[in-house]
């Protein structure tokens, strides 16, 4: 989202100059995957995307110190004016793999870290800058809540697990072969102002199901404009978990029983499962936080 406000942590050494913190900050970043470089004069940057979603975090080396609050950074350290910055409101769960690489780089050129949150400059702790990060997120809603109608708001351990889903999709494939068709997660606002999930289920392969979601699609075959007519979530579970089975290293996925494909695609056209024509409107994941 355009003008969201930047989570930073900055970074302070004890041992390292900034000269021979630059060096070996670039030695150790040529070692990382899926980083892109980009300089301007003396100051350079480091893109972090993860796979294919659009969140990113950018570690950037710079020519100056920019950081309001300098009393609170105790004298035996020395700046190397390094920080790391991303949007607040992008998902925990890509937060979470941002903080591996700043654990990385923590652990590998000894230096600690502040944010505007701290009292003091710390030794890195994962838990401890995640939780903050959650707590800004608090803090400056609370300051300007009107600012909430940016984003959709879901449940964290929900979103996580629908991006781990989702950014684990080829390794999945790859585990269980093409004769599964891996389904995705859908995310719509319905007339309530709600936000929910949908996804489909396919004629032809048997499906791979994310970890959550509210509704099942039924075929295009029974589209209704831009209607979509769905069972819930629930119903389709109940008659038909006997014929499903989990997805290895994720808990609540399900995957449909090849040999009893047949047998759940007749359980989702009984009559006794209720079905629902939703009006729905659609919503980018990149609207979506936690």
């Amino acid at each position: 989202m355009n003008n969201s406000p930047i989570f930073y942590v900055h970074f302070f050494s004890k041992s390292l100059n900034q000269f021979d913190f630059s060096n070996a900050l670039q030695k150790l970043f040529s070692k990382f995957e899926g980083l892109k470089y980009s300089y301007f004069g003396s100051n350079y940057h480091y893109i972090f995307k993860y796979l294919s979603f659009n969140y990113e975090a950018k570690f950037e080396k710079t020519d100056r110190l920019i950081i309001d609050d300098l009393y609170k950074i105790d004298g035996s350290y020395n700046n190397v004016n390094f920080h790391l910055e991303l949007d607040l409101f992008v998902p925990n769960f890509f937060m979470d793999k941002v903080l591996d690489i700043v654990g990385k780089i923590a652990s590998s050129l000894k230096v600690d870290v502040y944010t505007e949150f701290f009292n003091k400059v710390i030794p890195f702790n994962k838990e401890t800058v995640l939780e903050t990060f959650k707590k800004a997120k608090e803090i400056f809603l609370l300051r300007y809540p009107s600012f909430s109608k940016n984003y959709y708001h879901l449940d964290s351990h929900i979103l996580s697990a629908s991006l781990e889903y989702l950014g684990q999709s080829t390794d999945i494939l790859n585990h269980y072969s093409e004769k599964y068709k891996l389904e995705r997660p859908h995310f719509y606002l319905n007339t309530k102002g709600e936000l929910v999930i949908l996804t489909n289920i396919d004629l032809a392969k048997p499906s791979i199901f994310p970890p959550y979601f509210d509704y099942l699609i039924l075929p295009e075959k029974d589209s209704i404009a831009d209607k979509k007519i769905v069972i819930s979530y629930k119903d389709f579970v109940s008659q038909a978990l006997k014929y499903l089975g989990n997805v290895a290293g994720l808990s609540l996925a399900y995957l449909i029983n090849p040999k009893k494909k047949d047998k759940v695609l007749k359980i989702i056209y009984k009559k006794n499962i209720e079905k629902l024509i939703l009006d729905l409107k659609e919503v980018s994941l990149s609207q979506i936080t936690d």
